[in-house]
């Protein structure tokens, strides 16, 4: 789609929101901080500071979830008002939209993640698959960010190199999320079979009931 530029007035606030929360949560919580590059670095530490620590929890993680939500999702917004792939109309509506869908899929996922930890009484397990679910999502938050500042700013045609990182690196962090959780719930003895279940739970449902509403609006 050609147009000069995918950046709207509104899209200012999103990004200065993002700003004032990472701002705030460096210094008021630096350890937040330091679990986040703690779970890229050092995992070892940072697990045993998810199992011995508040978290998840805590006023940093409410501050940092609405704007993670509203981070992936600007991404999301300006992949497809730029491809040729999507016929909608480009707004702030279409936005809000988007935000909703992605909100939706994760409370979802938080909501099963209650559900399994109650049934399984594997809480300790289930705690750290949360916390490992919300700080991979601040990562990814937080590296979509400037992605979406540069191809909103971008001239004509979006460099392709933006789409393919955005993905890229969104999608290698939800493989190691994946990973980590795989082998969170190995150790704790549990068999493959209801790895599976738990994948097909945890990971798949969400974003399968997200998708086909998302599918049922458009077509109503």
């Amino acid at each position: 789609r050609h147009i000069d530029r995918l950046y709207e007035p509104w899209m200012f606030w999103v990004f200065l929101l993002l700003l004032l929360s990472f701002t705030f949560v460096r210094f008021q919580t630096p350890s937040f901080i330091a679990l986040l590059r703690n779970l890229i670095v050092n995992y070892r530490l940072a697990r045993q500071e998810i199992s011995t620590s508040e978290y998840p929890g805590g006023r940093e993680w409410l501050i940092m979830w609405i704007p993670s939500m509203l981070s992936i999702s600007l991404f999301l917004y300006l992949f497809i008002i730029s491809s040729t792939l999507f016929v909608v109309d480009a707004g702030i509506s279409l936005y809000l939209k988007i935000s909703l869908a992605v909100s939706l899929m994760y409370l979802i996922k938080f909501m099963v993640m209650s559900a399994a930890s109650t049934l399984s009484l594997k809480t300790d397990l289930m705690r750290e698959y949360r916390a490992n679910t919300i700080l991979i999502l601040v990562i990814s938050a937080l590296v979509l960010a400037p992605l979406s500042i540069g191809a909103s700013l971008s001239i004509g045609n979006v460099p392709r190199s933006i789409w393919i990182a955005g993905a890229s690196l969104f999608g290698l962090l939800y493989l190691i999320r994946l990973f980590r959780g795989s082998i969170a719930v190995l150790q704790q003895g549990v068999q493959f079979y209801y790895i599976i279940l738990y994948l097909c739970a945890l990971e798949f449902l969400p974003l399968l009931l997200v998708v086909k509403a998302w599918m049922g609006m458009y077509q109503a």
